[in-house]
């Protein structure tokens, strides 16, 4: 009933002036009234086996009274300013985990840092228009801890403005990007996935699970896990909810030694330079993607950087569900043919009858 409520509360018309041919239609109920009295009035007298009908075919002229009401609502451009609308499908979430940890700073492919090829290789891949309408994007970036930088949206432009926003300070002043831990992005997934509140309200709006759009991460890091902890809880969870992870390792597997600065633990005011070796480390990454049901891809060349946008757009497509579905709309949408249609049953009735 609260759906219903809600429906009516967003309706309006778009042509509220041909609403005046309902003036006309009160003056034919009105005579049609006067007609069926009269004939209720001065029927012939009722014999002892007959039986009278009292509309009979006056029964045509309410159906047609009816179907004209219904017209003139139609014409009057009848609207809802949002709910649900019927899509043919295809829709799809897709998330980007991002390794912004101090080892994504190495520069090892090109002349350009880890974390900077993976921001192009997603700018470039939003660009390319493999995304519909309709298609929803959000973004995690993840070191020590991992961080949701924004809620599942179908604006792709929040999600370029958010992703330029990435970096390396000069000097790291704690231990966020300090370190790597695999598990904790993928223990994250599951509670953000819970709290997409667009998922929840289609859900729990048409308690249909087959209207849910299928989910698809993009994992992109260097593989190297500092935690190396315990992925089974996390990879678990993503299962029960069908969320797969294609992993995109992001660099070369001779790697390159990257010198950073750090703060002093010891409370000095003079920061640390810290100098470590990192190069790509597959066999997590390869963990995640295969128990989740995704795949694995190398980004460790200049070609391996072109090839990326042909491994997410496969990655995306595949994982396209065409069956059609209704999704929530903040679209104004038309439901005049809605209100035709039910005239539209009551002549094929009248039709059915009288053959």
């Amino acid at each position: 009933m609260d759906s219903i409520r809600q429906w009516f509360e967003n309706l309006f018309f778009s042509e509220p002036t041909y609403f005046i041919f309902l003036n006309l239609l009160w003056v034919l109920i009105a005579v049609l009234v006067a007609v069926l009295t009269f004939k209720l009035i001065y029927r012939p007298k009722k014999s002892k086996y007959s039986r009278y009908r009292l509309f009979g075919e006056d029964t045509v002229w309410i159906a047609a009274l009816a179907i004209c009401a219904l017209s003139t609502v139609a014409l009057a451009g009848p609207k809802v300013s949002k709910g649900m609308k019927l899509t043919p499908g295809g829709n799809i979430d897709i998330g980007f985990l991002v390794d912004y940890s101090f080892s994504m700073k190495t520069d090892d492919i090109g002349d350009r840092s880890r974390l900077d090829i993976v921001k192009s290789v997603i700018t470039n891949f939003i660009d390319s228009g493999t995304l519909k309408a309709g298609d929803r994007v959000t973004l995690f970036v993840f070191g020590t801890h991992s961080f949701w930088r924004m809620p599942f949206s179908e604006d792709f432009n929040i999600l370029k403005s958010q992703l330029a926003e990435i970096s390396h300070p000069q000097v790291y002043q704690d231990d966020s990007q300090l370190n790597t831990s695999l598990s904790n992005v993928v223990e994250h997934l599951s509670v953000a996935a819970d709290k997409d509140e667009l998922f929840e309200s289609r859900a729990r709006l048409l308690n249909m699970a087959w209207f849910k759009n299928n989910k698809v991460m993009f994992l992109f890091s260097d593989g190297g896990d500092n935690d190396d902890a315990d992925l089974s809880r996390g990879l678990r969870e993503l299962n029960k909810r069908n969320i797969k992870i294609y992993s995109a390792g992001v660099a070369t597997r001779e790697g390159k030694n990257i010198t950073i600065e750090a703060y002093n633990p010891d409370g000095s005011n003079k920061s640390l330079q810290i100098t470590v070796k990192t190069a790509l480390q597959i066999q997590r990454l390869n963990e995640i993607a295969t128990r989740t049901g995704g795949e694995t891809y190398i980004i460790d060349s200049l070609a391996g950087i072109t090839g990326a946008q042909s491994f997410l757009k496969n990655s995306v497509n595949t994982n396209r569900n065409f069956s059609p579905r209704l999704i929530a709309s903040g679209e104004s949408q038309d439901v005049w043919w809605e209100l035709l249609s039910i005239p539209a049953l009551v002549l094929l009735l009248i039709i059915i009858k009288k053959a």
